[in-house]
């Protein structure tokens, strides 16, 4: 499981790319890239730059003047756990990126491919040269073998030769494609965002819509399964993407896992909100393993495992038709869940808190009620980061960085403020 996005005719695409993977942190947390694409008018070409290294959005893109060379109109951008390859290799970090005959290609991709074994060994046998072990790099490999001429041809001429699960965007030249797979087992959504000095439009795609809240970006629709949109500046003109399909499956195949566990609460995938869904799955468990209470128990304790569970507690709660207090009891005694995406708005803000948690031994821990977007818990805190509007990219690698250190110095553990991102698989 990983994280994607892009962003295609934007002043500040690394920027926006930077704040939509921070949004995007819990898919992924071994790695992060950037590639944008700027015209260059000595050559008179789009070329490709790019940023990548091991480690969380922040830690990657700590040094500010990185921003400064990623300069452009279009980017995208990967969140990296490992599910094929080694995670230990930098040639495995996504966004990958490469020349060939027909220009520039760069590749953001979240899923697995079913039949890589066997293409990769084709290929390999034809004298392709693999840098990777990633399934990924087979697709720009099979693009380019393609006997068509135009990009978007060719990545649908590669896309009918694998199987399995993607949600990719590509960069294509001066072009941005987002493709999913037929059976649509990965999220992929469609945003759109207006310049507020300008009143120029930009399209943006990502993995979850949680990533278009912090850029003020608006929810448009899910791309569609089998679905490769193609978004260049004449549908910037004209505010229609064009869509080609890829041969249609007898039934669709979303994951269930992410509702469960993958996807933030405050996003929509699938055309469902993730909180009203997990909200369900807590009501429905009630109603299936109801709890009986013993003579003179006065309350249920309620224990979220893992944290993305927190969100079905108040279902499992309002379901039952008991006078019995239910009480809701963290997992961890020491954690803070890593949902924040370093508000930019006062829209963001709200929807992306965090609850965090500390160790109840700390000195001086009061207890406090901590508010989410989508529960409200009781637990022993400290004062929690203030969301504001006027966080900077400075201040959120900052605040990032600070939470990570703290993390591997054990001796501090008890008193520091600790970040836990969500575990993928």
């Amino acid at each position: 499981m990983c994280g994607v996005f892009g962003v295609f005719n934007s002043k500040t695409p690394a920027e926006d790319t930077f704040y939509g993977l921070y949004s995007l942190q819990h898919r992924g947390q071994e790695a992060a890239g950037i590639v944008v694409a700027e015209y260059n008018k000595v050559k008179k070409k789009t070329l490709f730059k790019q940023h990548k290294g091991p480690g969380l959005v922040a830690e990657v893109f700590r040094d500010e003047s990185i921003f400064e060379t990623l300069t452009g109109y279009a980017a995208i951008g990967h969140n990296r756990y490992s599910t094929t390859g080694s995670s230990k290799s930098n040639n495995n970090i996504q966004p990958f990126s490469l020349t060939y005959r027909s220009g520039s290609l760069a590749i953001a991709h979240n899923g697995n491919l079913t039949n890589s074994r066997s293409l990769r060994r084709e290929l390999t046998e034809q004298g392709v040269i693999f840098q990777a072990s990633s399934d990924t790099e087979i697709i720009p490999h099979l693009a380019a073998r393609s006997k068509e001429k135009e990009p978007l041809h060719q990545i649908y001429d590669a896309l009918r030769q694998v199987q399995g699960a993607y949600s990719m965007v590509i960069l294509a030249n001066n072009q941005m494609i987002a493709a999913r797979d037929p059976y649509g087992v990965r999220p992929l959504a469609l945003g759109r965002k207006i310049d507020p000095s300008t009143g120029e439009l930009a399209y943006v795609v990502a993995s979850e819509t949680c990533a278009f809240d912090i850029i003020k970006a608006e929810y448009i629709r899910d791309i569609k399964p089998g679905e490769i949109l193609l978004i260049d500046h004449l549908a910037i003109a004209n505010e229609k993407p064009v869509s080609i399909y890829l041969p249609p499956v007898e039934r669709k195949a979303r994951c269930i896992f992410e509702f469960v566990y993958f996807a933030r609460p405050d996003s929509t995938i699938f055309e469902n909100s993730v909180d009203k869904i997990r909200r369900n799955l807590g009501k429905n468990l009630s109603r299936e393993s109801a709890v009986e209470h013993e003579p003179g128990e006065k309350e249920l304790t309620v224990v979220s495992v893992p944290d993305s569970s927190n969100t079905a507690d108040p279902g499992l709660r309002s379901a039952r038709a008991t006078n019995l207090a239910v009480r809701h009891a963290s997992s961890t005694a020491l954690s803070a869940t890593t949902t924040s995406a370093g508000p930019l708005s006062s829209r963001a803000s709200t929807a992306g808190k965090s609850r965090y948690v500390r160790n109840t031994t700390s000195s001086g821990a009061s207890c406090r009620t901590a508010r989410s977007s989508w529960s409200t818990i009781r637990s022993c805190a400290g004062p929690p980061p203030k969301c504001s509007s006027s966080w900077s990219v400075r201040q959120i690698r900052s605040r990032s960085i600070s939470i990570s250190a703290h993390l591997r110095s054990p001796t501090r553990v008890s008193t520091a403020w600790t970040s836990r991102p969500s575990a993928s698989c």
